[in-house]
């Protein structure tokens, strides 16, 4: 018997997931918000800080994903918000998403 409907499903899931790889190394969606106003909108109200938060860990998992590590794995994820959140105190006109990379790549870096 035949389900073209359940073979038409799985076509497009491998055809969006299983697709030729993109000539980047990743593409992050940017938020276009500075790290000033990560500051800011974070203390002010914990549920920004949640939206970063997890924009932050979804970013930190497709890293993970492609570069095949565990980068962030011995802390948690307020630890790697905490990065986060001092790299954008320190310079607060970087990108959102920059800041991200560098957090990224500086908690790569360490042994």
């Amino acid at each position: 018997m035949r389900h073209p409907p359940l073979q038409a499903l799985l076509l497009l899931a491998l055809l969006f997931f299983g697709g030729a790889p993109s000539a980047a190394p990743y593409l992050a969606i940017n938020l276009d918000v500075r790290c000033s106003q990560v500051v800011s909108n974070s203390d002010a109200n914990h549920a920004w800080r949640d939206l970063y938060g997890m924009w932050l860990l979804g970013f930190f998992t497709g890293m993970n994903r492609a570069d095949a590590t565990q980068v962030g794995a011995s802390t948690d994820a307020m630890g790697i918000w905490r990065a986060l959140y001092n790299h954008c105190e320190a310079y607060p006109r970087s990108d959102f998403t920059e800041a991200a990379v560098v957090v990224y790549e500086r908690m790569a870096s360490r042994p």
